[in-house]
């Protein structure tokens, strides 16, 4: 029995704990934990029946509570430097209030140029689209013309060959 609890004692040692509190030696309170180091054996000299050769070292365990430092004792502050103090600190609070204003204000002025620049462009691309209908209107004005020209002018041909027709027939 007492072989058995060496070896859940030795595995108890190996497995830790997860909240990285000290272990609590469970099976004999008595006795202290021990910290396990396995050594694995490379190929010998001696040959190997197959298995896996380690050896393991046993040495007494290392206490890794963390230790809890107080800071250094300083003397008491005169109000004189708590007033100093809070001037620094006064001072510091300004500074980043005016580095945010800072920072708004060219934000700002960074999207009212780029509203003014997309304002601009589309004014041009309105002025651009304007002239391009004003003068396809002029181009139809001129083609619309243009044919009323053509008809009127076939009008007369035709009416000049209707007139030449009937003097024809009335001098028959």
């Amino acid at each position: 029995m007492s072989t058995a609890c060496n070896w859940l004692s030795l595995f108890l040692c190996l497995r830790g704990t997860s909240n990285n509190k000290k272990a609590i030696h469970q099976i004999h309170p008595n006795q202290r934990s021990f910290d396990a180091v396995v050594v694995w054996k490379g190929k010998g000299l001696q040959k190997s029946t197959g298995g896996v050769a380690y050896d393991y070292i046993l040495k007494p365990a290392a206490d890794n509570a963390p230790k809890i430092s107080s800071p250094p004792k300083d003397k008491p502050l005169t109000h004189d430097e708590i007033f100093e103090k809070l001037q620094k600190a006064e001072a510091r609070r300004q500074s980043l209030e005016a580095q945010k204003l800072e920072f708004v204000a060219k934000e700002k002025q960074r999207m009212q140029e780029a509203l003014m620049k997309s304002q601009k462009e589309e004014e041009e691309k309105a002025k651009a689209a304007q002239a391009k209908l004003r003068r396809s209107m002029e181009i139809t004005k001129e083609n619309r013309e243009l044919q009323i020209m053509s008809l009127q002018e076939k009008l007369r041909e035709h009416l000049a060959k209707v007139q030449e027709v009937c003097r024809n027939s009335e001098s028959m």
